[in-house]
């Protein structure tokens, strides 16, 4: 069996992953997560290349991060992941990703599903290869959910097309583009201040040549941003952005 922990990923930041302030876009986040997910899952040939062959797909529906560490403003973060359960159809998968010293910056965990990329249903039961076996319960985070709940009270934003440049190999919009569009929806005051906490619920797919609208909440420190396809009303995300200065 495969000792997750012994693979580390390098990731160099660039400008284009800060503001002005030197805080980091919340999609940062996501784009770190990816990128170690997707050179992992090719480590234990799981990528997309090997799943397509089987006309499958790895899905995100739930992303959760943490960020003890806001403030940061280094360029280098050393990323650690592994598979910590499987339940029903749900696989879990940690992150950490620490400075050159160490010192944890932020983590997260992801829950995704395996998708039949003909039908576009989500399979019930997928079973890993053995040498993964069924997790490493040594979780990054504690008590969280594949989604999670919101009791805010929304008002309307706006309403965005599905542009070329959001659709991924899957077909649909990637999962980064989420963070991007709640971002979008913060104030000029609240983009500026640090994120202590990142949830994300994927709950429907966007593709090309789609609209959705997007609403806004706030809710004891934190703010809810969901987006609610056009053509159905059903509801595509929801994110809820936790800011350093907003903790209870």
């Amino acid at each position: 069996m495969y000792n997750e922990l012994v693979f580390q990923y390098p990731i160099q930041l660039t400008a284009n992953d800060f503001l002005e302030a030197g805080v980091i876009k919340p999609v940062t986040y996501s784009n770190c997560i990816q990128s170690v997910a997707e050179h992992h899952l090719n480590a234990l040939s799981l990528g997309s290349d090997f799943m397509a062959a089987q006309n499958l797909a790895w899905v995100l529906v739930g992303m959760t991060i943490d960020v003890p560490v806001p403030s940061f403003q280094g360029v280098s973060l050393n990323g650690t992941t592994w598979h910590a359960q499987t339940k029903g159809p749900y696989f879990r998968r940690e992150f950490t990703f620490s400075d050159e010293t160490g010192t944890l910056i932020f983590c997260g965990a992801t829950f995704s599903v395996v998708m039949d990329l003909t039908t576009r249903h989500i399979l019930k039961h997928y079973t890993l290869p053995e040498e993964i076996g069924t997790g490493t319960p040594n979780f990054a985070l504690k008590d969280i959910r594949p989604v999670f709940r919101s009791k805010a009270e929304y008002t309307f934003c706006e309403t965005r097309p599905v542009y070329n440049s959001y659709i991924d190999l899957l077909g649909h919009v990637n999962n980064t583009r989420y963070c991007e569009f709640a971002f979008d929806a913060l104030s000029p005051e609240e983009i500026h201040r640090p994120l202590r906490h990142i949830a994300i619920n994927f709950t429907g797919e966007l593709r090309l040549g789609e609209t959705f609208s997007v609403y806004t909440g706030l809710l004891e420190g934190t703010r809810y941003i969901k987006g609610v396809r056009d053509s159905d009303g059903k509801k595509s995300f929801d994110v809820a952005f936790t800011f350093a200065d907003m903790e209870k």
